[in-house]
């Protein structure tokens, strides 16, 4: 999910009434709720390791109590330069329990959309997509953001009459947020399952389906872009479930999976090829040949790397967009790999 809505998601846990039972919850669960994201520190070195590295360790369930014990001895370590006593004592196993919550609850937002994690690291590599969600769910962010800012206004009312102190503020309205997430996800659930009832009794001009993939819009649990794998092609297709309509044109939304070549293979090899590769669900790997003046006007194989789980209208249309998280190597003449670059950064 976008980092405000984890950051505001640990607030509202807190705020349920979690904040009562130590002092430090509400800023322990924020930062617990958002800390796992530090791992995009990795992009500093590159592309592959952004993408081998993002939703690893830091959102496995080995890792989230690394990541709370963390936020709890870098507040320790607050408290002790800061020596003021907070409104209630702090409890400092508590605290980190709390922490640990809110840490969890990043692995389980991220779940909900269709990039996925890998909560079993180093077990098992394996993704786990629930395709239920937008990436950035402007509902989920406006209700979270309601539940934060509504107790605050009224403090402020409170205040300009002169009423009493509240020292816990904004419980029924973190308690309406998660209520309204909870309804939420349900409803997108049912959809999810409706629009596969719907793709099962579909006939696809591809080929028998190995596997479909179900990617959300936001706002509207109706509308969803599928991907087919039928072995040597994808089609893709819009679902609404609202009104039991599919749109797939044959002409522009099948993909033929291109024979693997040696150009192909030593991209696949290369860093960013194998990190791709481990991390995408319907991957398109295409090659095209093109001429390289730095290599003496040589033609070098540019390969390309598109995940059909983010090329969907969202994004724009097919022609006018760059689809995100699409990624190129450059293979020499003699398959030896020039370039790797993903959303126009360049491998180092």
């Amino acid at each position: 999910m976008e980092p405000v809505e984890h950051f505001l998601f640990g607030a509202a846990l807190s705020r349920a009434g979690l904040n009562r039972t130590t002092g430090l919850a509400t800023l322990a669960m924020v930062l617990a709720a958002e800390a796992a994201d530090l791992d995009v520190l990795y992009s500093l070195r590159g592309p592959a390791e952004a993408l081998q590295h993002h939703r690893g360790w830091t959102h496995s369930l080995v890792g989230t109590p690394i990541v709370a014990l963390a936020v709890v001895a870098l507040l320790w370590a607050a408290t002790r330069l800061w020596r003021r006593p907070t409104k209630i004592p702090v409890r400092w196993t508590r605290l980190f329990l709390l922490a640990w919550l809110a840490a969890l609850s990043h692995i389980a937002l991220d779940w909900t959309n269709n990039y996925g994690v890998r909560p079993f690291w180093p077990f098992s590599p394996k993704w786990y997509e629930g395709d239920l969600v937008f990436i950035l769910e402007p509902l989920m962010l406006g209700v979270l953001a309601l539940a934060v800012i509504m107790p605050w206004l009224l403090g402020l009312a409170d205040r300009e009459i002169g009423a009493k102190a509240v020292t816990f503020r904004g419980q029924r309205w973190a308690w309406f947020a998660l209520a309204f997430i909870a309804v939420m996800l349900t409803v997108r659930a049912v959809e999810h399952h409706r629009a596969l009832s719907l793709l099962a009794n579909r006939e696809w001009q591809a080929g028998t389906p190995r596997r479909v993939g179900l990617n959300p819009y936001p706002i509207t649990p109706f509308q969803w872009h599928a991907v087919v794998d039928a072995g040597d092609e994808y089609q893709t297709a819009h679902i609404n479930t609202w009104t039991g309509n599919i749109a797939s044109d044959p002409d522009t939304d099948i993909f033929y999976k291109q024979p693997v070549t040696p150009a192909i293979a030593a991209a696949e090899g290369s860093r960013l090829g194998r990190a791709y590769m481990d991390w995408s669900r319907d991957p398109l790997v295409t090659a095209q040949p093109q001429v390289d003046p730095a290599l003496n006007n040589s033609t070098v194989t540019q390969v390309d790397f598109l995940d059909l789980r983010f090329d969907y209208p969202i994004f724009g249309t097919r022609s006018e967009r760059n689809p995100p998280l699409s990624a190129q190597v450059l293979v020499a003449p003699d398959n030896s790999v020039l370039e790797m670059r993903m959303d126009g950064r360049v491998e180092k």
